[in-house]
């Protein structure tokens, strides 16, 4: 959340997302790509990043090895 409480990120693991959620409206305001499985967020001090560990890892490249889990390469 960040230092108004007017927003959080939530990291919606299955979408490869995180999400900036509205706290005033409710509403989902982005969706940001990450890496596979989103686990935490974190802001930064500063607030001028946001921090994302990844269960998954990034996301593969092109032509890397892959296997499906939860409907993702």
């Amino acid at each position: 959340v960040n230092r108004p409480e007017t927003l959080a990120y939530i990291a919606l693991s299955k979408r490869n997302v995180v999400a900036m959620v509205d706290l005033i409206t409710q509403q989902i305001k982005q969706e940001i790509e990450v890496g596979i499985a989103p686990f935490d967020v974190a802001l930064s001090p500063d607030e001028s990043q946001l921090i994302v560990t990844n269960i998954g890892g990034r996301r593969p490249e092109e032509g890397e090895p892959t296997a499906p889990s939860a409907g993702t390469a």
